[in-house]
């Protein structure tokens, strides 16, 4: 078990900042293996006056975007490149199980399948309350120096 992250340690190991940072807290993580973060939905999140205003639910491309960075912490921590703009390169198999509320936590686990060189692949799951509400195998990349 690593140590935990706070957002103010997340910030530096992730080039992301609010609002597009969506990792509140890194809670456990083992370099190349898995990386467990949460991110609290909060009511007043702006998407919810469009995203439906009847009926409010996160999009679902933010919980795949919190899913991608936690596996890019995942990275940087693992190859101790704080800061590294890691890629969010692909998804894959990618099911929405339930819809995602406002004033729901979001359990985002995920386990490393394999890395080549500047590429590497991970299982992901998104949970509330121990239910899961996606699954997804993502892609991630580190960018080479010319395509900054």
């Amino acid at each position: 078990m690593s140590s935990a992250l706070d957002t103010a340690a997340i910030m530096r190991w992730l080039p992301h900042r609010p609002p597009a940072l969506w990792v509140d807290q890194l809670s456990d993580w083992e370099p190349f293996a898995f990386a467990i973060g949460t991110k609290h939905v909060g009511v007043d999140n702006p998407c919810f006056i469009g995203h439906f205003p009847a009926d409010p639910i996160t999009p679902g491309v933010w919980v795949v975007e919190a899913l991608a960075q936690v596996g890019a912490l995942l990275w940087n921590l693992s190859h101790e490149t704080p800061g590294q703009v890691i890629w969010f390169a692909g998804v894959d198999a990618c099911r929405f199980r339930q819809p995602i509320k406002p004033g729901d936590t979001l359990s985002l686990l995920v386990k490393g399948l394999r890395t080549r060189g500047g590429y590497g692949k991970a299982q992901a799951i998104a949970s509330v309350k121990g239910a899961m509400v996606c699954t997804a195998i993502i892609s991630l990349a580190v960018p080479k120096k010319d395509q900054h």
